[in-house]
């Protein structure tokens, strides 16, 4: 009668250090896997960013320019910049192609010389300074640019 009841104690100890294992390498898999996942939410691949954004922006000699900028998904934007108060000439119009840097978070438009760069947000442009930074202090709400819907 005894050895018919080690028989089952026995395999329950081997049976129960099996699945120790098995939920151990489970674990380690789980961790491994966790440690590899990236966030790869960005601007580019997350929001619906294509389409038209206007605002007017300050202007040091004028009162203001209007600014809209066209995205498209491909890569393409069309540019129209109004001096208001200037005159029918100082409408100036460029179209080309945009760049998206490494986050995906920001573009750049190059237009001959010049260089901007913008933040995409949820319906926005933010107008980036020259190091690639948000403009800050008591004008920075002028810097926005906000989709047309």
């Amino acid at each position: 009668m005894k050895k018919i009841l080690i028989l089952p104690l026995i395999m329950f100890i081997f049976i129960s250090c099996g699945n120790k294992d098995r939920q151990k390498n489970n674990e380690e898999r789980t961790a491994n896997a966790t440690e590899k996942v990236i966030d790869v939410h960005s601007s580019r691949n997350s929001l619906d960013y294509a389409g038209t954004y206007q605002g007017t922006i300050p202007c040091a000699d004028c009162s203001g320019i209007e600014l809209a900028i066209t995205l498209d998904n491909k890569g393409a934007y069309t540019q129209t910049m109004t001096y208001i108060g200037k005159g029918p000439e100082n409408v100036f119009k460029t179209s080309g192609t945009y760049e998206w840097d490494s986050s995906g978070s920001k573009i750049t438009i190059k237009s001959g010389d010049e260089v901007n760069m913008y933040l995409v947000g949820e319906n926005a442009l933010f107008i980036l300074d020259e190091s690639g930074n948000r403009i800050t202090g008591d004008l920075a709400d002028k810097y926005i640019l906000r989709k047309a819907i």
